[in-house]
């Protein structure tokens, strides 16, 4: 067996900065331990809020392949998506050290680690201290969006579903191709969002410079985790909204999608920046759109799906960019 050591996804730099396990376990007898170790008896199922930051051990056979992965935070571990842990310690360090890792982190991981805890202590200073005392921009977000949009939720792959009438897709490369390759196809993608959401603005009766974004984070349960450190990046002043069940599965346990919201401009950086980590499949779920709540664009790895305010904004929009449209006749 071989046990790979990384830092969780709470450390994720954009561009990506620490590629390498921060350590590789291949003696036998360490493996066994941290197997040992995370079969205790005394686990208790919970949830966690994750206010501190993980690392990811990924188990692999004799032959190289991989076996199953197990996410460690001080104090917790995580089985995949749907079950939490409680360790009998709640000292990483020093559980690490008895395992025979002793300050497994390298120098760079280190430094990453100091700034990304920076990042994300400002970040859970906007959590409130219980997902039911909402603020001002989330009560009166949330009542507008009942009004605009009462037959969807705000979960962005969910919206073409609900409101054909009013959808398009475009591809955000020629061709199709779904992921850039170098700076020019970055550009040509940041180009067609920035003319949709431009004329979605335009085409609204608010024309409103600024807009709204939304971002997402998962977990098993209904309290809201930390946001990933790029995210945190693009929209570091969001605030939290609410919480979505997403699925409820016999044996997979509950999925949650925890939504927060940031007042951004139309020529921010952060947005670009947001575009960029989307296009790159380093997140997903969010959905940018005016005040108003009048349009809702939805981009993803690939393209975007546009909520237009009107059927007949849609046309439009079809007919000045028909070659970004997707070649397959249900628009996908």
């Amino acid at each position: 067996m071989r046990v790979e050591i990384s830092l969780g996804p709470e450390y994720d730099a954009y561009p990506s900065t620490v590629d390498e396990p921060v350590a590789v376990v291949e003696d036998p007898a360490i493996c066994a331990r941290i197997v040992e170790a995370l079969q205790d008896d005394g686990f208790q199922h919970d949830v966690v809020v994750q206010a501190q930051g993980s690392l990811d051990l990924v188990f692999y056979d004799a032959d190289h392949e991989f076996m199953t992965s197990v996410t460690v935070l001080p104090g917790w571990i995580r089985y995949g998506a749907p079950t939490d842990a409680r360790l009998a310690s709640t000292d990483l360090e020093s559980l690490l050290a008895e395992l025979g890792i002793t300050r497994p982190w390298s120098t760079e991981a280190l430094r990453a680690v100091r700034d990304v805890e920076s990042r994300l202590a400002t970040t859970a200073r906007n959590l409130p201290a219980e997902p039911e005392t909402p603020n001002l921009l989330a009560t009166e977000l949330t009542e507008r969006w009942k009004q605009q949009w009462p037959a969807s939720r705000p979960v962005a792959h969910e919206l073409r579903g609900t409101e054909n009438g009013r959808w398009v897709r475009f591809h955000s490369l020629p061709e199709a191709k779904r992921y850039a390759e170098d700076e020019a196809e970055y550009q040509e993608l940041l180009h067609r969002h920035a003319t949709v959401i431009s004329e979605l603005n335009a085409l609204s009766a608010t024309n409103s410079r600024d807009l709204l974004i939304i971002t997402c984070a998962w977990s098993p349960g209904p309290k809201p985790p930390l946001r990933t450190a790029p995210v945190v990046d693009a929209s570091p002043g969001a605030i939290y909204w609410q919480s979505l069940l997403i699925d409820d599965d016999e044996d997979w346990g509950q999925n949650w999608m925890h939504l927060f919201v940031e007042r951004t401009g139309l020529g921010e950086a952060r947005l670009q920046l947001l575009l960029r980590i989307v296009a790159d499949d380093v997140t997903e779920g969010v959905i940018i759109t005016d005040p108003d709540l009048t349009w809702l664009y939805h981009p993803y790895d690939g393209g975007a799906d546009v909520i237009a305010a009107t059927p007949a904004d849609r046309d439009r929009l079809r007919a000045r960019h028909s070659d970004w449209l997707p070649s397959h006749s249900a628009g996908l």
